[in-house]
């Protein structure tokens, strides 16, 4: 699995450009490109913000998808979560969520999502609206 992310270490390098003192939230492609070489497994996240000021956040493990929102959350805030859990293999449209049958599992989810949230926010520039 691949994320937007990973555009920009994949260019550097490309590039000729030693990034390695850049602290790049992705992870460089090239050797995998040019070589057609499998990445090695790793759990992806990423977030989003809509124009009304929600928040939802993502995260993707092998088959798993992880989706929480936050609908009328204050800033900042997990309040309100709703949280979805969908085995993309069995269900890639994403009509069923399991989250309520997979407990644990989605426990686990939630908690490194919200980790992951927490560690992006240290260094993170600004938003309008707060968020």
């Amino acid at each position: 699995m691949m994320i937007s992310l990973d555009v920009m270490p994949t260019l550097l390098s490309i590039a000729g450009v030693n990034a390695s003192n850049l602290d790049l939230d992705g992870v460089d492609l090239t050797q995998t490109l040019q070589n057609q070489t499998a990445l090695s497994p790793r759990p992806l996240f990423w977030a989003s913000l809509s124009n009304r000021g929600g928040r939802s956040e993502a995260m993707r493990e092998g088959n798993w998808k992880l989706v929480v929102q936050h609908p009328k959350a204050k800033p900042g805030s997990f309040e309100h979560e709703t949280i979805e859990l969908f085995h993309l293999e069995d269900d890639p449209a994403e009509t069923r969520n399991i989250a309520k049958s997979e407990p644990e599992r989605t426990a686990n989810m939630v908690n490194r999502l919200k980790l992951w949230y927490a560690e992006t926010q240290k260094g993170a520039t600004p938003q309008p609206g707060g968020w």
